[in-house]
């Protein structure tokens, strides 16, 4: 009968949006735990050391819009690869840190993987140890 179609069509669409509702909470609790984690990890930075921050630069989009992670990583293009250098100077108030940017637009068929991220790594570890005498990093990729 039609009401038992529409009574199946509403349960299914309730279905779907009870799925996208779980999802969003469920971003949202990684979100706060991640920023929670991020500030106990910027707030303890010491003189010496540093908190680098590697990422590739990309839109974001819906979820439902992506591509599979599987699909998506690794593809060829116009790489874009950024680094933020999290540290601490001698005589910094407490909660006070200074921020470096370093980016890399590498050659045009990069891929977007681990080995790269990596090479762009080990090309600026040595000027951000010798610039500010870092000896102590962690890296968050």
């Amino acid at each position: 009968s039609p009401q038992r179609q529409n009574l199946a069509d509403m349960s299914a669409l309730l279905e779907v949006e009870l799925f996208e509702i779980d999802f969003l909470m469920k971003h949202e609790l990684r979100g706060r735990h991640e920023v929670a984690k991020k500030r106990q990890l910027y707030d303890d930075i010491e003189v010496g050391s540093a908190v680098i921050v590697l990422d590739w630069k990309m839109k974001w989009l819906l979820h439902m819009f992506r591509e599979p992670m599987e699909s998506f990583f690794g593809k060829r293009g116009m790489a874009w690869h950024g680094m933020a250098v999290a540290f601490r100077e001698e005589g910094d108030l407490d909660g006070v840190f200074h921020l470096w940017f370093i980016d890399t637009i590498p050659s045009s068929d990069m891929k977007e993987d681990a080995p790269n991220v990596l090479s762009s790594l080990s090309a600026a570890l040595p000027i951000i140890i010798a610039e500010l005498g870092i000896y102590e990093y962690a890296l968050e990729v």
